[in-house]
């Protein structure tokens, strides 16, 4: 999966790849370093640098055993890190600590 990209965020699109065994080679972007560590469970190019993404399809391409080896990683994290019943108990611990926050803060007011 390639998807080079200026733009600071976690794509869908890398998610998606990682969950389905396929090897990002992605922007060197710092939300994506949370994911990916380079040249184990993916890499990480510049994303104006073709020679840089030339150097990751061949490194991809030849090194079977990184690829192998980040398909059974990149499954780990998306299930112990991005899978649906984590991120929904994030998110719901997130709106509590705001309504306790808001509570508090119209108290002290």
């Amino acid at each position: 999966m390639l998807s080079l990209t200026i733009n600071d965020g976690l794509p869908s699109i890398l998610v998606e790849a990682m969950s389905l065994g396929a090897f990002p080679i992605h922007s060197n972007l710092d939300s994506i370093s949370e994911l990916i560590v380079n040249d184990e469970n993916g890499i990480l190019v510049p994303p104006e640098d073709h020679f840089a993404l030339a150097s990751a399809l061949r490194k991809a391409l030849l090194d079977d055993r990184m690829v192998d080896q980040a398909e059974i990683s990149n499954k780990q994290i998306v299930q112990e890190r991005l899978s649906s019943d984590i991120v929904r108990s994030k998110v719901i611990e997130l709106y509590n600590s705001v309504g306790r926050q808001g509570c508090l803060g119209s108290r002290i007011a």
